[in-house]
């Protein structure tokens, strides 16, 4: 008996044992999904055209958005490009859409995005994945001597700084300059886009190979101005080529991307209670207004 019930005991022990190793084995719990603790989702009342797009903004406990695309939503939900959500349905881009929510007050802008992830993952039955995509885009190579782009010594981080005034735009011979000091070409290729957006329409990608910080200086003409200014003027890429001895053509790069694999256009039924448990949305209004009286002798910059 005795020998039999130190068996017993023995077995009991080994199972205990295994189990515990096996629950060790177990993926953690995932982590909370944060979501809205109340939405009013319904079709955009009639607009003109093109309808103005108010991106979501939380203010007090109202998460608003008016006039929204399922494209625009996908797009702030999950912090992409709207040009890198690949695939879906064609009304992706169309249909419009209010969304008026509520979230505490003090809710970030991550955690926002994941509550719109969330809503629309239970109401509309999104369902995307992550990848990449050939996208349309500018190629940087460096091609020609480069003797106007010196090797920087500075050990401060990388700036372009613009040192054309407003005034010298009115005159097509002028330029724009920007002066770049200790500027690193992976920097530079994403700085680009900001620089000359009337040129350029899609990211710059750098495949210069040129290591290390540069120090030089850039100028060309605007595009509206470059016929006016005839053999003055001269466009970013001839600018890039001549001054620098890069060029800048156009090409494609493989982008992240965010794949729509499904969705419904129409959303599941609001829920019970809304009029009650929803926070009055707020009015409409400007984030920043200035309105003044003009001067005689002000000078219209247009889109400068």
């Amino acid at each position: 008996m005795t020998r039999w019930f130190a068996e017993l005991i023995l077995i009991v022990v080994l199972c205990g044992f295994v189990s515990a190793q096996s629950a060790s084995r177990q993926p953690a719990a995932s982590a909370s999904v944060l979501v809205f603790e109340i939405a009013d989702v319904h079709a955009s009342p009639p607009a003109p055209y093109p309808p103005y797009l108010h991106t979501g903004t939380l203010v007090g406990e109202s998460y608003v958005m008016r006039q929204a695309t399922m494209l625009d939503m996908i797009s702030t939900a999950y912090g992409i490009d709207k040009k890198n959500v690949q695939r879906g349905p064609s009304w992706l881009d169309w249909d419009r859409l209010d969304v008026i929510a509520k979230a505490p007050p003090s809710t970030s802008d991550g955690a926002l995005k994941q509550m719109l992830q969330s809503l629309l993952k239970d109401r509309f039955k999104l369902r995307v994945h992550e990848g990449s995509a050939l996208m349309p885009a500018y190629v940087m190579t460096a091609v020609k001597d480069r003797r106007s782009m010196k090797p920087s010594d500075s050990p401060e981080e990388g700036d372009c700084r613009i040192e054309s005034k407003d005034d010298a735009l009115s005159d097509p011979s002028r330029y724009i300059q920007f002066s770049c000091r200790g500027e690193a070409m992976d920097k530079f290729a994403k700085r680009l886009l900001r620089m000359a957006p009337d040129y350029l329409q899609e990211p710059v990608v750098n495949l210069t190979g040129l290591n290390g910080t540069w120090d030089f200086d850039l100028k060309w003409t605007k595009q509206n101005l470059l016929a006016g200014a005839a053999s003055a003027g001269i466009s970013i890429f001839d600018a890039l080529d001549k001054q620098l001895g890069l060029k800048l053509v156009p090409g494609t790069s493989a982008t992240p991307a965010l794949f729509v694999d499904g969705v419904n256009e129409t959303p599941s039924a609001n829920p019970p209670g809304l009029e009650k448990n929803l926070p009055t949305p707020p009015p409409a209004h400007f984030e920043v207004n200035v309105v003044r009286p003009s001067r005689q002798d002000e000078k219209t910059l247009g889109d400068i």
